[in-house]
């Protein structure tokens, strides 16, 4: 069996899309192991502007926000291509806009969250694999056949994790001299280690102050990982850094941004705290409790690989 992939990594600067594709490699396979299947997968950068039309064969987009159009270029030309498209753990991605409020017993919406553009999703055949609760619920509202999968990063291998004696500070995308400033407090009373998810934050962090051992990305995705897998907390901004470091059991803090993506953490029972919650992390970072829900994400991950390579 041949497919086109749609890969995300090629062009990309973000490390997270590195993470997500190391354990999407890892799922798929056990998955072909598990059903004695093989897979001849032909990659293409899905960031370029062009989609291969050369080939009768169906595309597998793994999943990532590739759903959103405008994000992976390539994808908004899927209708070019000769055989079905099919995804296993897709994301719509939006800014939140409405907040909640509660008035006695009535809760009070003010302003309004996006309207996605399904041009993307709506050129998929099978069962739509979902990686969050935002992107599961529209795509469900509008009449669309998808399954809540979660992320391929909650499945991630757990051989070799150890608890370390440092906490492990991941940058969020934004405010680098304001998370330099709590890191520092931290690093008061515990051994900090900072590590950076995208290509040159490790130099915009070092220039907002930060004096302390950073990490980036140099192409070992296990050495990379190896320090989420070590590590006696993570306090992170970004979602696959609290991700990873659920997977591998460590007790957790995220401090990052809140964006449609980060519905998943709810169904985790994670919280979004503030920087100014940071020096109490020790009090409020949070371990994965209910292990059922990654056993529901993977059953729900294996029915849509299914779908796609049991036809």
């Amino acid at each position: 069996m041949k497919m086109l992939y749609a890969n995300f990594t090629d062009s990309s600067t973000n490390y997270g899309n590195h993470i997500i594709e190391h354990a999407t490699q890892q799922f798929l396979e056990n998955y072909f192991k598990e059903n004695n299947n093989k897979v001849d997968f032909e990659h293409f950068d899905s960031f370029s502007d062009s989609i291969p039309t050369d080939t009768q064969s169906d595309l597998l987009i793994p999943g990532c926000t590739m759903l959103t159009p405008g994000q992976n270029k390539a994808l908004d030309h899927l209708d070019k291509i000769k055989g079905n498209s099919y995804c296993l753990a897709g994301s719509l991605w939006y800014p939140k806009k409405s907040k909640d409020f509660i008035v006695r017993t009535r809760i009070i919406s003010i302003g309004k969250d996006p309207s996605p553009d399904f041009s993307i999703v709506n050129k998929l055949s099978g069962i739509i694999g979902s990686r969050d609760r935002f992107t599961f619920e529209i795509l469900k509202k509008n009449g669309l056949n998808t399954l809540y999968t979660g992320c391929p990063t909650l499945f991630l291998d757990t051989k070799n994790v150890h608890e370390g004696d440092y906490v492990l500070f991941s940058f969020g995308r934004v405010n680098f001299h304001k998370q330099v400033y709590y890191a520092n407090k931290i690093a008061k009373n515990h051994k900090v280690i900072g590590i950076v998810h995208e290509k040159g934050r490790k130099e915009m962090v070092k220039a907002a102050g930060w004096k302390l051992p950073i990490v980036s990305y140099n192409g070992d995705m296990e050495l990379y990982l190896s320090y989420f897998k070590n590590a006696k907390y993570v306090v992170t901004g970004r979602l696959h850094g609290v991700l990873p470091a659920l997977a591998y059991g460590k007790k957790s803090f995220y401090f990052g941004t809140n964006d449609t993506r980060l519905s998943i953490l709810d169904d985790l029972g994670i919280i979004i705290n503030t920087y100014s919650d940071i020096p109490n992390f020790e009090k409020r970072s949070q371990l994965l409790e209910n292990k059922q829900v990654l056993s529901y994400f993977k059953n729900n991950m294996t029915l849509v690989a299914d779908s796609i390579f049991k036809k």
